[in-house]
């Protein structure tokens, strides 16, 4: 490496810097709000009026706060003239009316999908992607499916998870509703399944009240009544997300309360929430405006990644109609695979929490994800699964970097002072935490190739700190300590 002789220092002024939002892909989306789990007509909502459409519907849910989409997922069968179902042909037309919905209706997303399964020794599955009817009846009138599979053939070779996976590229996915212990085929407590990870992106943590009536945003459900299933699907090693859903089975959609699943996209079309669903970039909120973020190394929430760096997990909450509330926010780690559920990482108050997790050495894996409560509204995120690279270890520089760092050490008064070897004018993200993984400050760093020391004003309390260094090639990870 180049080692520079030319001296003089840089006094970066910290004011001004003092936690800067961390850039990431996440900058580029818009976080849209609504609801995958809802009934019209065509099976056994709308009670109050069976001559509705889901038309009807989508055009009662665009009038609600903060709702830009709306799912139908009608039960996929019939079951009976006393409890109605889906009717092959009404499947057909239900995906005709949301798409014409949709068209016409710039600003909201109309979709149409199926709840597929019974509560009796089996569970219900929300599914969307796939536009033909999954079933297993044959009516008088013939076939009541488009495709065949087993009532309650959940995980077999022609069951309905692998329906799924052979159909991922159309972004066809599934959510667990209103789980339950021994629900689809003992997915959640016992045999870990591939083809079940690879199908179900989200597991509800809340769900209902599914036959309110109330439109005055007052009548919630249970408290996140279903977030321990949610967990365990964490500990068992599946890789999915919380969602929120209302089940509506009258014409309440999105005014019984202000519970909401939110995705994160790059704009608002069918195929842009599908893919973000796919991809896990979503939360579950009970405050239907609430903005949550959460990134690992700037890769967006939902990701499954690995790298050399040590995880600086990155979380930002806020509430825009009540921008004076402090979130409390909590970070959860756990170790897929172990059974043993995730726990709290570290907790702080106020709208970002940086934290860098130096107990993760190499070869190891854990998923993070967010806790927020803001005004006594809870939202909760997808995870992060992060896996440290074999030959890497908490304290170290990345290869192959044209640059390098060092600190004095200790740190002389208030000022923290580094000395450079650049080859290349470069831009760096410069973090401090405290002994237990706080971030207090972060800002960014832009030097030149002629430089070779900088002093960085701190205010800190003697004891021993973490100063990590990083850009695109790599990071430079410092123990100094203040007497």
């Amino acid at each position: 490496m180049k080692r520079l002789t030319n001296s003089f220092s840089i006094c970066i002024l910290f004011i001004a810097y003092f936690f800067t939002k961390q850039t990431s892909a996440q900058t580029n989306y818009t976080t849209y709000y609504g609801n995958l789990h809802a009934h019209s007509a065509y099976s056994d909502g709308n009670k109050e009026n069976a001559n509705a459409t889901p038309t009807d519907n989508y055009t009662y849910a665009h009038t609600a706060l903060c709702f830009d989409f709306l799912g139908i997922s009608e039960h996929n069968h019939f079951s009976s003239t006393n409890n109605p179902g889906m009717l092959l042909p009404l499947y057909a037309l239900g995906i005709q009316q949301a798409q014409a919905y949709t068209n016409t209706h710039p600003g909201f997303v109309a979709l149409f999908g199926m709840e597929w399964g019974v509560i009796s020794n089996g569970g219900h599955v929300v599914l969307y992607g796939i536009d033909s009817l999954i079933g297993w009846e044959t009516l008088s009138t013939g076939n009541n499916y488009n495709i065949f599979v087993a009532k309650s053939d959940y995980q077999g070779p022609n069951g309905l998870f692998q329906q799924i996976v052979d159909r991922k590229n159309s972004n066809a996915f599934a959510t667990l509703a209103h789980p339950n212990s021994s629900d689809y085929g003992n997915m959640l407590y016992g045999t870990y399944s591939a083809i079940a990870d690879s199908a179900v992106v989200g597991v509800a943590v809340e769900s209902g009240p599914a036959f309110s009536t109330d439109t005055t945003y007052t009548d919630t459900p249970s408290d996140m009544s279903f977030l321990s299933y949610y967990m365990q699907a964490l500990a068992k090693g599946y890789h999915v997300g919380p969602t929120i859903d209302h089940d509506n089975h009258y014409m309440t959609f999105g005014k019984t309360n202000t519970s909401r699943l939110a995705i994160l996209a790059q704009q608002l079309t069918k195929n842009t929430l599908l893919d973000a669903m796919r991809k896990r970039r979503f939360f579950a909120t009970q405050d239907c405006d609430t903005k949550l973020m959460l990134s690992i190394n700037q890769q967006d929430m939902g990701s499954i990644t690995n790298g050399a760096l040590v995880p600086t997990i990155t979380v930002t909450a806020s509430d825009p109609t009540s921008p004076s509330a402090v979130p409390a926010i909590t970070i959860m780690k756990g170790i897929p695979g172990s059974g043993t559920l995730a726990t709290s990482l570290v907790t702080s108050n106020g709208s970002t929490l940086n934290y860098m997790d130096t107990s993760l050495y190499a070869s190891n894996e854990a998923y993070y994800y967010a806790d927020v409560t803001i005004n006594g509204k809870r939202s909760i995120s997808a995870p992060i699964w992060y896996r440290r690279l074999p030959g890497t270890s908490a304290i170290a520089s990345s290869q192959n970097m044209d640059w390098d760092v060092a600190c004095v050490n200790p740190i002389v008064g208030d000022a923290l002072q580094l000395q450079w070897s650049l080859v290349n004018s470069t831009h760096f993200t410069l973090q401090v935490f405290n002994a237990i993984g706080q971030c207090l400050y972060q800002l960014p760093v832009s030097l030149n190739a002629s430089s070779s020391k900088s002093t960085l004003p701190l205010t800190l309390d003697a004891g021993m700190y973490i100063v990590r260094i990083s850009n695109e090639k790599g990071e430079k990870i410092l123990r100094v300590w203040k007497p």
